[in-house]
């Protein structure tokens, strides 16, 4: 009974050793699998993005990535047209045609840019503060909270982000890369039609007192 008892025990303890090993067998697989995809042998750029607190995934874009909108799309000569507000800095659209391969000699292209009718010099005010620091510091949340709620304040609740050509509005870029002297700042001005710049909180309430009428201030 007992050499039966340790005949069975020795099976057992091979079968999961044995079960052990393919399963270390297969995870190592799965690793040097992904090391070989993150590597730089297939033209890839990659990244990490934590989708949750457990789990983490992996995207990918070729580096040829205009080439590749070329062959497939453009060199098939069919007419298209792109439009949107956001395709060309200061009028030009150099980044743009480079990222998607529209720089090609033999595409026929026709570019334009027609300026917004709104009035931003007077009904809009750019605030670039210069009191959040870094996003990896670890005082950056808690800045960033006192500077929103500061805002939120100066604009009596009326915080938002879309507004229309008969509003006025103060846009806010909370990134101290975009205040004056950093290295943000000369793309954010290029990118944004002309309007007045502060770094002022006081220059806000300054503004919406300027432009809003009493009704604004009033809470219903």
């Amino acid at each position: 009974m007992l050499h039966k008892y340790l005949f069975e025990s020795r099976e057992f303890k091979v079968e999961r050793d044995e079960r052990l090993k393919h399963s270390l067998l297969w995870e190592l697989q799965r690793i040097n699998k992904t090391a070989n995809e993150l590597s730089d042998g297939d033209g890839m750029i990659r990244w990490f993005e934590a989708a949750n607190e457990i789990r983490t995934a992996v995207g990918g874009v070729p580096k040829d990535l205009d080439k590749r909108i070329y062959s497939d799309l453009w060199s098939r000569r069919i007419p298209s047209m792109l439009t949107s507000g956001t395709l060309s800095v200061g009028g030009d659209f150099s980044a743009f045609k480079q990222s998607i391969g529209l720089n090609n000699k033999n595409i026929r292209l026709s570019e334009a840019a027609y300026s917004s009718p709104f009035n931003y010099m007077d009904n809009c005010l750019l605030y670039l503060t210069k009191n959040v620091p870094d996003y990896r510091a670890n005082s950056y949340i808690a800045a960033l909270t006192d500077e929103i709620e500061q805002l939120i304040t100066a604009s009596n609740g009326h915080a938002a982000v879309l507004f229309n050509s008969d509003d006025t509005c103060v846009v806010a870029v909370c990134d101290i890369r975009a205040a004056e002297g950093e290295s943000y700042h000369e793309s954010i001005i290029a990118a944004l039609p002309k309007c007045r710049v502060t770094d002022s909180i006081d220059d806000v309430i300054r503004f919406y007192l300027a432009v809003k009428p009493l009704r604004y201030f009033v809470n219903i």
